[in-house]
């Protein structure tokens, strides 16, 4: 969700989003690069993933929200970009949603027609931003006999399996489950 402030109604605007990868910058010899704390550099990757999406703002649509400063009437408000794509390829990935805001103008040509054009205005492209940063998750398993410590099970009528989960890219102090899910797979 994007919040807007002071936009003139009636008047088509766009919100083009992109989504980059936040990654640790490093030097030739694949060090992490820091700051004079020891904080890591990061820097920012294109994934190409975007979303746009055209509106146009009415004092009816935001009738709490419209702002009159004299003859001057503006629209505060929010509005919802998405963002779909297979995330299975990004596993373990730390991604930060950008957005720009684009007014739509009428440019007049010199053989008298006229062109669209969208001139931006605004925009929120902060790569250390917590409210726009998305973790997607990783897991790993290994499955053992609890006994032998193998992967291959004695036939036996009481048997424990013991499968350790590995996870990275999650959230410190968030609450996590895992569950798993024995498959027959004969």
């Amino acid at each position: 969700t994007v919040s807007f402030n002071n936009l003139l109604p009636n008047i088509e605007y766009t919100i083009k989003g992109k989504i980059v990868e936040k990654v640790i910058a490093t030097d030739e010899e694949g060090n992490a690069i820091t700051d004079e704390e020891g904080n890591p550099t990061y820097i920012e990757v294109d994934t190409g993933i975007t979303a746009e999406d055209t509106f146009t703002p009415n004092t009816e649509d935001y009738e709490g929200n419209v702002v009159v400063d004299g003859e001057k009437i503006t629209v505060n408000g929010t509005k919802d970009i998405t963002f779909k794509f297979d995330s299975t390829k990004y596993a373990g990935k730390t991604f930060v949603v950008y957005e720009e805001l684009y007014l739509t103008t009428i440019k007049k040509n010199e053989d008298d027609t006229e062109t669209e054009e969208l001139v931006k205005i605004a925009d929120h492209t902060e790569l250390t931003d917590k409210k726009q940063t998305i973790h997607i998750a990783e897991i790993s398993t290994s499955a053992t006999d609890g006994d032998n410590k193998d992967n291959v099970a004695e036939l036996r009528e009481h048997i424990t399996l013991d499968d350790v989960v590995s996870y990275n890219n999650v959230i410190a102090g968030e609450y996590y489950q895992a569950r798993g899910i024995l498959m027959d797979r004969t």
